[in-house]
């Protein structure tokens, strides 16, 4: 079967490489992440990805952002002040801020009922999003304002050939 076509829901398996002695943030993938054994439980990572959402309070000091890289997403655990930096979410009309972590990976967070999850130690901006553009948009409404004129006209005709309307009385 062709692996890179998943369904909802499933991740491609990576290989995450073997963790040294040193105590450097690793660079994984969030694919990575979400197909990691235990090996990389623990362990301080660092990737990128589009922040996307909105932040959601976890406690008085920390909220939640989800961030995504290519289609996989993962939820990081940032105090109020790092998610401040973040200026835009992604959204369907935004793309968010391409934010870099460098954190705690956790597999089944005790913590938080079991949860995958990172808690960020940084976060830095990499860009700024922006407005996505939208081209549908225009020919959706070329679309309907054309169906709406050919409707209007298609009335008018009929109204012409075969004169006013006549309403039925039913009794």
């Amino acid at each position: 079967s062709d692996s890179s076509v998943l369904s909802a829901g499933q991740v491609q398996v990576e290989d995450v490489p073997e963790l040294g002695t040193s105590q450097e943030f690793r660079e994984v993938s969030i694919n990575g992440m979400l197909s990691a054994t235990s090996r990389l439980d623990g362990e301080d990572v660092q990737f990128s990805g589009e922040a996307i959402g909105s932040a959601l309070r976890a406690d008085d000091e920390h909220v939640w952002v989800n961030v995504k890289q290519d289609r996989a997403m993962i939820g990081v655990l940032m105090t109020n002040d790092q998610a401040a930096e973040i200026t835009r979410f992604g959204s369907y009309r935004t793309t968010g801020d391409t934010v870099h972590i460098e954190g705690v990976y956790h597999l089944a967070c005790e913590e938080h009922a079991g949860e995958l999850e990172v808690h960020a130690a940084h976060v830095a901006i990499d860009s700024v999003g922006d407005d996505r553009e939208s081209h549908a948009s225009t020919k959706l409404t070329f679309i309907a304002v054309s169906l709406v004129a050919l409707g209007i006209a298609l009335f008018a005709l009929r109204w012409v050939l075969q004169g006013r309307p006549r309403w039925r009385r039913f009794v």
